[in-house]
């Protein structure tokens, strides 16, 4: 339960006075991307393309029949390197932050700090998968983090354990600071904010991240950067915040955080 003097992030206006939704990870309403299938991303188009081919349907009976093909591990070489230039970008927009009073950057995980979507179904190595961390977020969030700027992890996927030891291996020095909110079941919110999009993912977080900090995670310190056109939306009318990862020009994300 946050403490009285914090705001809560996931607050929305019009909501009864006493209402507290409990939200759990995993419990939640399902929407469209809800473990890890988001076939209905409006206003991203191309966002799934990476992730392979939709699964063909046939009649069958009066109902439907979908065959549904496994995961494919896609092909995958050594991690992109982070140049000079994307390090010196990814510099420019820390201290953008901290001068516009940003304390807290909640970053979603499939298409968009990787370069491809699990589905919350990956077979292969947390080593494999880490190699499609992109670059601008592999020099972004360590210098976040040194700067003062908290990260988190909010995503759809239930394969928390699987984000945990990819973020080891992409930030051995700061991965144990950056907390994880996904569909496992392994967190309860119970503040009065919205339970749509990553509102409560970003709330559980921000109160993870607030204990035993003297800066204060507010809705207007908070950013949202996320491929999902919905969550941004959900986020922006709840105050917060957000930068549209768009995954057909990943290098663009660090000069929208500029503008933020």
């Amino acid at each position: 339960v946050p403490a009285p003097a914090r705001e809560d992030i996931g607050a929305a206006a019009g909501r009864p006075s006493g209402a507290r939704p409990r939200v759990r990870g995993g419990g939640g309403a399902a929407g469209p991307n809800d473990r890890g299938v988001d076939e209905a991303r409006e206003g991203a188009p191309g966002m799934a393309a990476a992730a392979g081919s939709a699964a063909p349907a046939s009649a069958a009976g009066e109902g439907l029949t979908v065959e549904v093909p496994p995961p494919v591990e896609p092909a995958v070489g050594p991690a992109a390197a982070v140049g000079p230039e994307v390090e010196a970008r990814a510099s420019s927009v820390v201290a953008r932050l901290r001068e516009k009073g940003i304390n807290f950057l909640a970053l979603d995980f499939d298409m968009t700090m990787i370069d491809v979507h699990t589905r919350g179904r990956w077979l292969g190595t947390p080593e494999v998968l880490a190699a499609h961390m992109r670059p601008e977020f592999r020099a972004l969030v360590p210098m976040a983090i040194a700067a003062g700027v908290h990260v988190a992890v909010v995503t759809f996927s239930p394969q928390v354990s699987m984000i945990v030891q990819v973020l080891r291996e992409c930030f051995p020095e700061v991965h144990s600071r950056i907390p994880i909110r996904g569909e496992d079941g392994g967190w309860e919110y119970q503040g009065m904010g919205s339970q749509e999009g990553k509102q409560a993912h970003m709330a559980s977080a921000a109160e993870e991240l607030g204990q035993g900090n003297a800066d204060t995670i507010t809705r207007g310190s908070t950013v949202l950067v996320d491929d999902d056109a919905n969550n941004i939306r959900v986020a922006m009318a709840n105050n917060v915040k957000a930068v549209w990862f768009d995954a057909r020009d990943p290098e663009a994300v660090l000069d929208n955080l500029l503008q933020v």
